[in-house]
């Protein structure tokens, strides 16, 4: 006998047709998009990138924070580093060099690499304002806000048909467990902070992507889902 599935309910902030949706429906598998979290751009960081040279760094932990940094890094070309795949491949589809993946995926891997080479050159941070910018770093750091992330209200009533739920990133979980106390269905992680997140909530980890991309999270969503059908 099949196990009863239905759509995976996807908590980004994307429009109908997005991203992860889109990647889930060329799986197979149907979605309900009601956003957990909504981004507000609150700039592009022109000035500060307007200071780098081509021997100084911009961090970009986020594809958002890709999608929203001014194009002016086209003209100054500083070395660029990402904190994984997915941004990379953002980066990338700007035209953009990317010269250092995070080796684990998250900005803690970038700002060890940058504080055995990057002494004394000046890298400039383009993130989301609840990124957290290293401590007592050796060297010149500017942090420039792009973007913020708000939470934003879920009922139980709009995600009652789904049987799964896809996270890509901690701000959702924890916007979650305000709106609904808990997370109330299996859970599939982008990656190992968004995991982490969930394991702090006691939610059912169903899965995590093997890395750190939509594509890959999709994957492993459409593996669950074929199972249970």
């Amino acid at each position: 006998m099949a196990l009863t599935t239905g759509p995976v309910w996807i908590t980004r902030d994307e429009p109908a047709g997005g991203p992860l949706s889109a990647l889930l429906l060329e799986r197979g598998v149907p979605s309900i998009l009601a956003p957990l979290v909504r981004i507000r751009p609150v700039g592009d960081g022109r000035d500060h990138v307007r200071r780098l040279g081509t021997e100084d760094w911009l961090v970009l932990t986020s594809p958002r924070a890709v999608e929203l940094v001014t194009d002016e890094v086209l003209v100054r070309r500083p070395r660029i580093a990402v904190a994984g795949e997915s941004s990379a491949s953002a980066a990338r589809s700007r035209g953009f060099d990317v010269e250092l993946i995070s080796p684990s995926a998250s900005s803690a891997g970038i700002w060890d690499h940058l504080r055995a080479h990057a002494g004394g050159r000046r890298v400039c941070f383009a993130r989301s304002r609840r990124a957290e910018p290293p401590s007592d770093p050796p060297f010149d750091l500017e942090v420039v806000d792009l973007y913020d992330v708000i939470a934003t209200e879920v009922s139980a009533s709009e995600i009652e048909r789904a049987t799964a739920v896809a996270f890509t990133s901690r701000s959702a979980v924890e916007s979650c467990v305000r709106c609904l106390g808990s997370v109330p269905l299996p859970a599939f992680s982008i990656g190992p902070s968004t995991t982490g997140a969930l394991l702090d909530a006691g939610a059912g980890i169903a899965g995590e992507a093997s890395s750190r991309t939509l594509a890959s999270l999709a994957d492993r969503v459409s593996a669950w889902h074929a199972s249970r059908t």
